[in-house]
């Protein structure tokens, strides 16, 4: 199934960050088995919160993949 997210793709990484949020908890709520386990959500909440906070330099996906490929 395709979907067209261009118009997604227009938002501030914080907006879109916040919609993959809402989709992530419609799915949990839909489907126990993807409840991630304690630790990972407070992996996940930390770092979160790091990025909310400026704490946490980001990088676009772009870099992210030459970094994979590089390694």
């Amino acid at each position: 199934m395709n979907f067209d997210i261009s118009e997604i793709e227009k938002l501030p990484v914080e907006e879109r960050i916040k919609i993959i949020d809402a989709i992530w908890e419609s799915c949990v709520r839909d489907d126990a088995s993807l409840s991630a386990d304690d630790e990972i959500l407070t992996v996940v909440e930390e770092r979160v919160e790091k990025y909310e906070t400026g704490k946490m330099k980001t990088i676009s996906w772009d870099q992210f993949m030459k970094g994979l490929k590089n390694r």
